[in-house]
């Protein structure tokens, strides 16, 4: 139990510390495989497909970064001027 707890821990705190590195998805694998104690000398192995698969995870993030800026400007329409000049 306290293995689980300590990967979801490392796990979260690799992902949200690396959302704007390129090919993200190694880095954070290497930082969790080091500290469960695996060897991560075979992440070479993921390398040849992890191309594809990042271009799936940063489409993904800009969806949803433009989803959410949607949402808010939605929300927020009453509260700001619609030319955009800046005036109040």
């Amino acid at each position: 139990m306290q293995l689980n707890v300590m990967n979801s821990i490392t796990a979260t705190a690799a992902s949200i510390g690396a959302a704007g590195i390129p090919q993200a998805g190694l880095v954070t694998m290497v930082i969790v495989l080091t500290s469960v104690g695996l060897p991560p000398d075979d992440i070479t192995l993921i390398v040849a497909i992890d191309w594809i698969l990042d271009r799936f995870r940063t489409m993904i993030n800009v969806l949803g970064d433009a989803l959410a800026a949607g949402i808010i400007a939605h929300l927020c329409r009453k509260d700001f001027p619609r030319g955009g000049t800046g005036k109040a």
